[in-house]
């Protein structure tokens, strides 16, 4: 039984996987490919039997294309349909068991089917992040968040330490500082100005 049913261009769209050139048969097969290669990571083998994915295309296939890996799930097109919220609907309509069913789509029209089903609607890109905080595996990369590179107040001390250290040892091993004045010392053996490290203790 079908438990699952995905309005599945509108869970590439939200999950920024569409290709460049929409127009191109191929680059669409290809995101059709890795949208299922992103769920297969995600849903166990035994379970994708009972996972819908439905796409909005009239012919999804060009002269070139290759056929598409299901990798065990349902994959359906909108040949016969004006559109794959057209066909989600009446798929969610048929359903014998709505209270058991998820319908995953941004789009109002089949959300508001759906409760009036009792059948469960939710968002695509909630769906798809819940989905991978529930197998552990990482997000896809739509908003990229700069690192956290602060360090640690024992880390700033140590990094000063090492520093003072390396200074210390090139000083005491090269003859050349036994006869040069201070500022030529600073400015030929330490590849550190003075006060280095010195503004880390701020952060």
């Amino acid at each position: 039984m079908i438990r699952i049913i995905i309005d599945a261009y509108n869970l590439i769209f939200q999950c920024g996987l569409q290709p460049k050139n929409l127009n191109s048969p191929l680059a669409l097969h290809r995101t059709r490919q890795r949208l299922i290669h992103e769920l297969a990571l995600r849903i166990d083998e035994n379970q994708r039997r009972e996972v819908k994915l439905v796409f909005d295309a009239k012919n999804p296939r060009g002269p070139s294309t290759p056929d598409l890996d299901g990798k065990g799930f349902k994959i359906a097109f909108s040949r016969d349909y004006e559109d794959a919220d057209t066909m989600v609907i009446e798929l969610l309509q048929k359903h014998s068991q709505p209270r058991q069913l998820t319908i995953v789509s941004n789009d109002h029209r089949i959300q508001t089917a759906a409760t009036r089903r009792n059948a469960t609607a939710i968002d695509a890109d909630v769906w798809f992040d819940r989905l991978g905080e529930s197998t552990n595996r990482p997000a896809l990369p739509r908003n990229l968040e700069k690192p956290n590179l602060a360090l640690s107040d024992d880390e700033t001390q140590q990094l000063i330490d090492e520093f003072s250290d390396l200074e210390d040892a090139e000083q005491s091993d090269d003859p050349k500082t036994s006869d040069a004045g201070d500022n030529e010392t600073d400015s030929l053996y330490n590849p550190f100005p003075k006060g280095y490290g010195e503004d880390l203790l701020d952060l």
